[in-house]
């Protein structure tokens, strides 16, 4: 009663994992069901199967083959999984992009009502996409979802900055997106000013190039001398625990003035985690991040 079609979306789903690998059953499908179909004419006819132990009757084993060994990548399997099943079984596709983007970037589900209004860079998978037109001038726009292991949340792009990147917005791919939180009846939404493409590490630079950014702290000077050494260098470990390629810059505001440190040598990417660990340290006034 099982057909081809069924059968190959059980081998697909990871049904029969147990039995080979996917890619080899998936090849070996049509000599399966041949041999199957004739099991069930010696059945029918009355001729002894293997199936058939009943009064100790001798089986007839079926022709044995090899069925090899062919592998499918992990992200067609996903896929497979994803559109059969409706969810991921074998993994994710976002883990790898998970763990290198968790010092850079928040959750989807990070995202919630008290960061109304905040910028901030999240990362995800394209789980839906679909392209309106603006009511007044009639110019596209994208209204996406991006999922990852924690949550989902919706984006919002448009204008020019999905003119340069509407090749991104399709389903299954990982972006990198930049944008404003905004809040509607107690929901949550982000408007994009910036999106790339996640790219493993060692990998080509992402495109589009990012815009680089300039981070400015500064540090109020205290009559405690060590306690200010002390908070200057837990800020320089902040810094370098978020590497990346944007400016930093350090001011020192002492009664007499201000004195700016030069450290052409310290970059660091700018974003959530960045800053709320930061922020844990020194004033919110105290910390400044603009485009160059």
């Amino acid at each position: 009663s099982v057909n081809k079609k069924v059968l190959e979306s059980l081998i697909k789903a990871g049904a029969m994992d147990s039995l080979g690998s996917r890619g080899a059953l998936l090849n070996s499908i049509d000599r399966i069901l041949s041999m199957s179909h004739q099991e069930q004419r010696r059945v029918q006819t009355g001729q002894t199967s293997m199936f058939d132990l009943d009064n100790g009757a001798e089986s007839s084993a079926l022709p044995s083959f090899e069925l090899g060994d062919v592998e499918v990548p992990l992200k067609e399997k996903l896929n497979w999984e994803k559109d059969l099943v409706g969810a991921y079984l074998s993994g994710h596709p976002f883990s790898q992009a998970a763990r290198e983007l968790s010092s850079s970037a928040i959750t989807c589900g990070q995202v919630d009502t008290e960061m109304v209004g905040q910028t901030v860079t999240v990362a995800g998978i394209v789980a839906s996409v679909r392209v309106l037109m603006t009511r007044s001038k009639q110019q596209p726009f994208v209204s996406a979802t991006l999922e990852d292991l924690a949550g989902s949340l919706p984006v919002l792009c448009w204008g020019k900055v999905y003119e340069q990147t509407k090749d991104l917005w399709a389903e299954g791919t990982i972006v990198i997106v930049r944008g404003k939180v905004r809040g509607r009846e107690g929901e949550v939404d982000m408007i994009c000013d910036e999106v790339r493409e996640y790219k493993p590490r060692d990998s080509k630079p992402l495109i589009p190039k990012p815009e680089a950014r300039r981070l400015m702290i500064t540090l109020a000077q205290t009559e405690d001398e060590q306690g200010d050494l002390n908070k200057l260098q837990e800020v320089l470990n902040v810094i370098r625990d978020h590497p990346g390629h944007d400016e930093v810059c350090l001011t020192i505001a002492t009664g007499d003035g201000v004195v700016s440190m030069a450290m052409p040598h310290m970059t660091a990417e700018c974003g959530y985690g960045l800053r709320r660990r930061l922020l844990s340290l020194i004033p919110e006034d105290g910390l400044v991040e603009e485009a160059i």
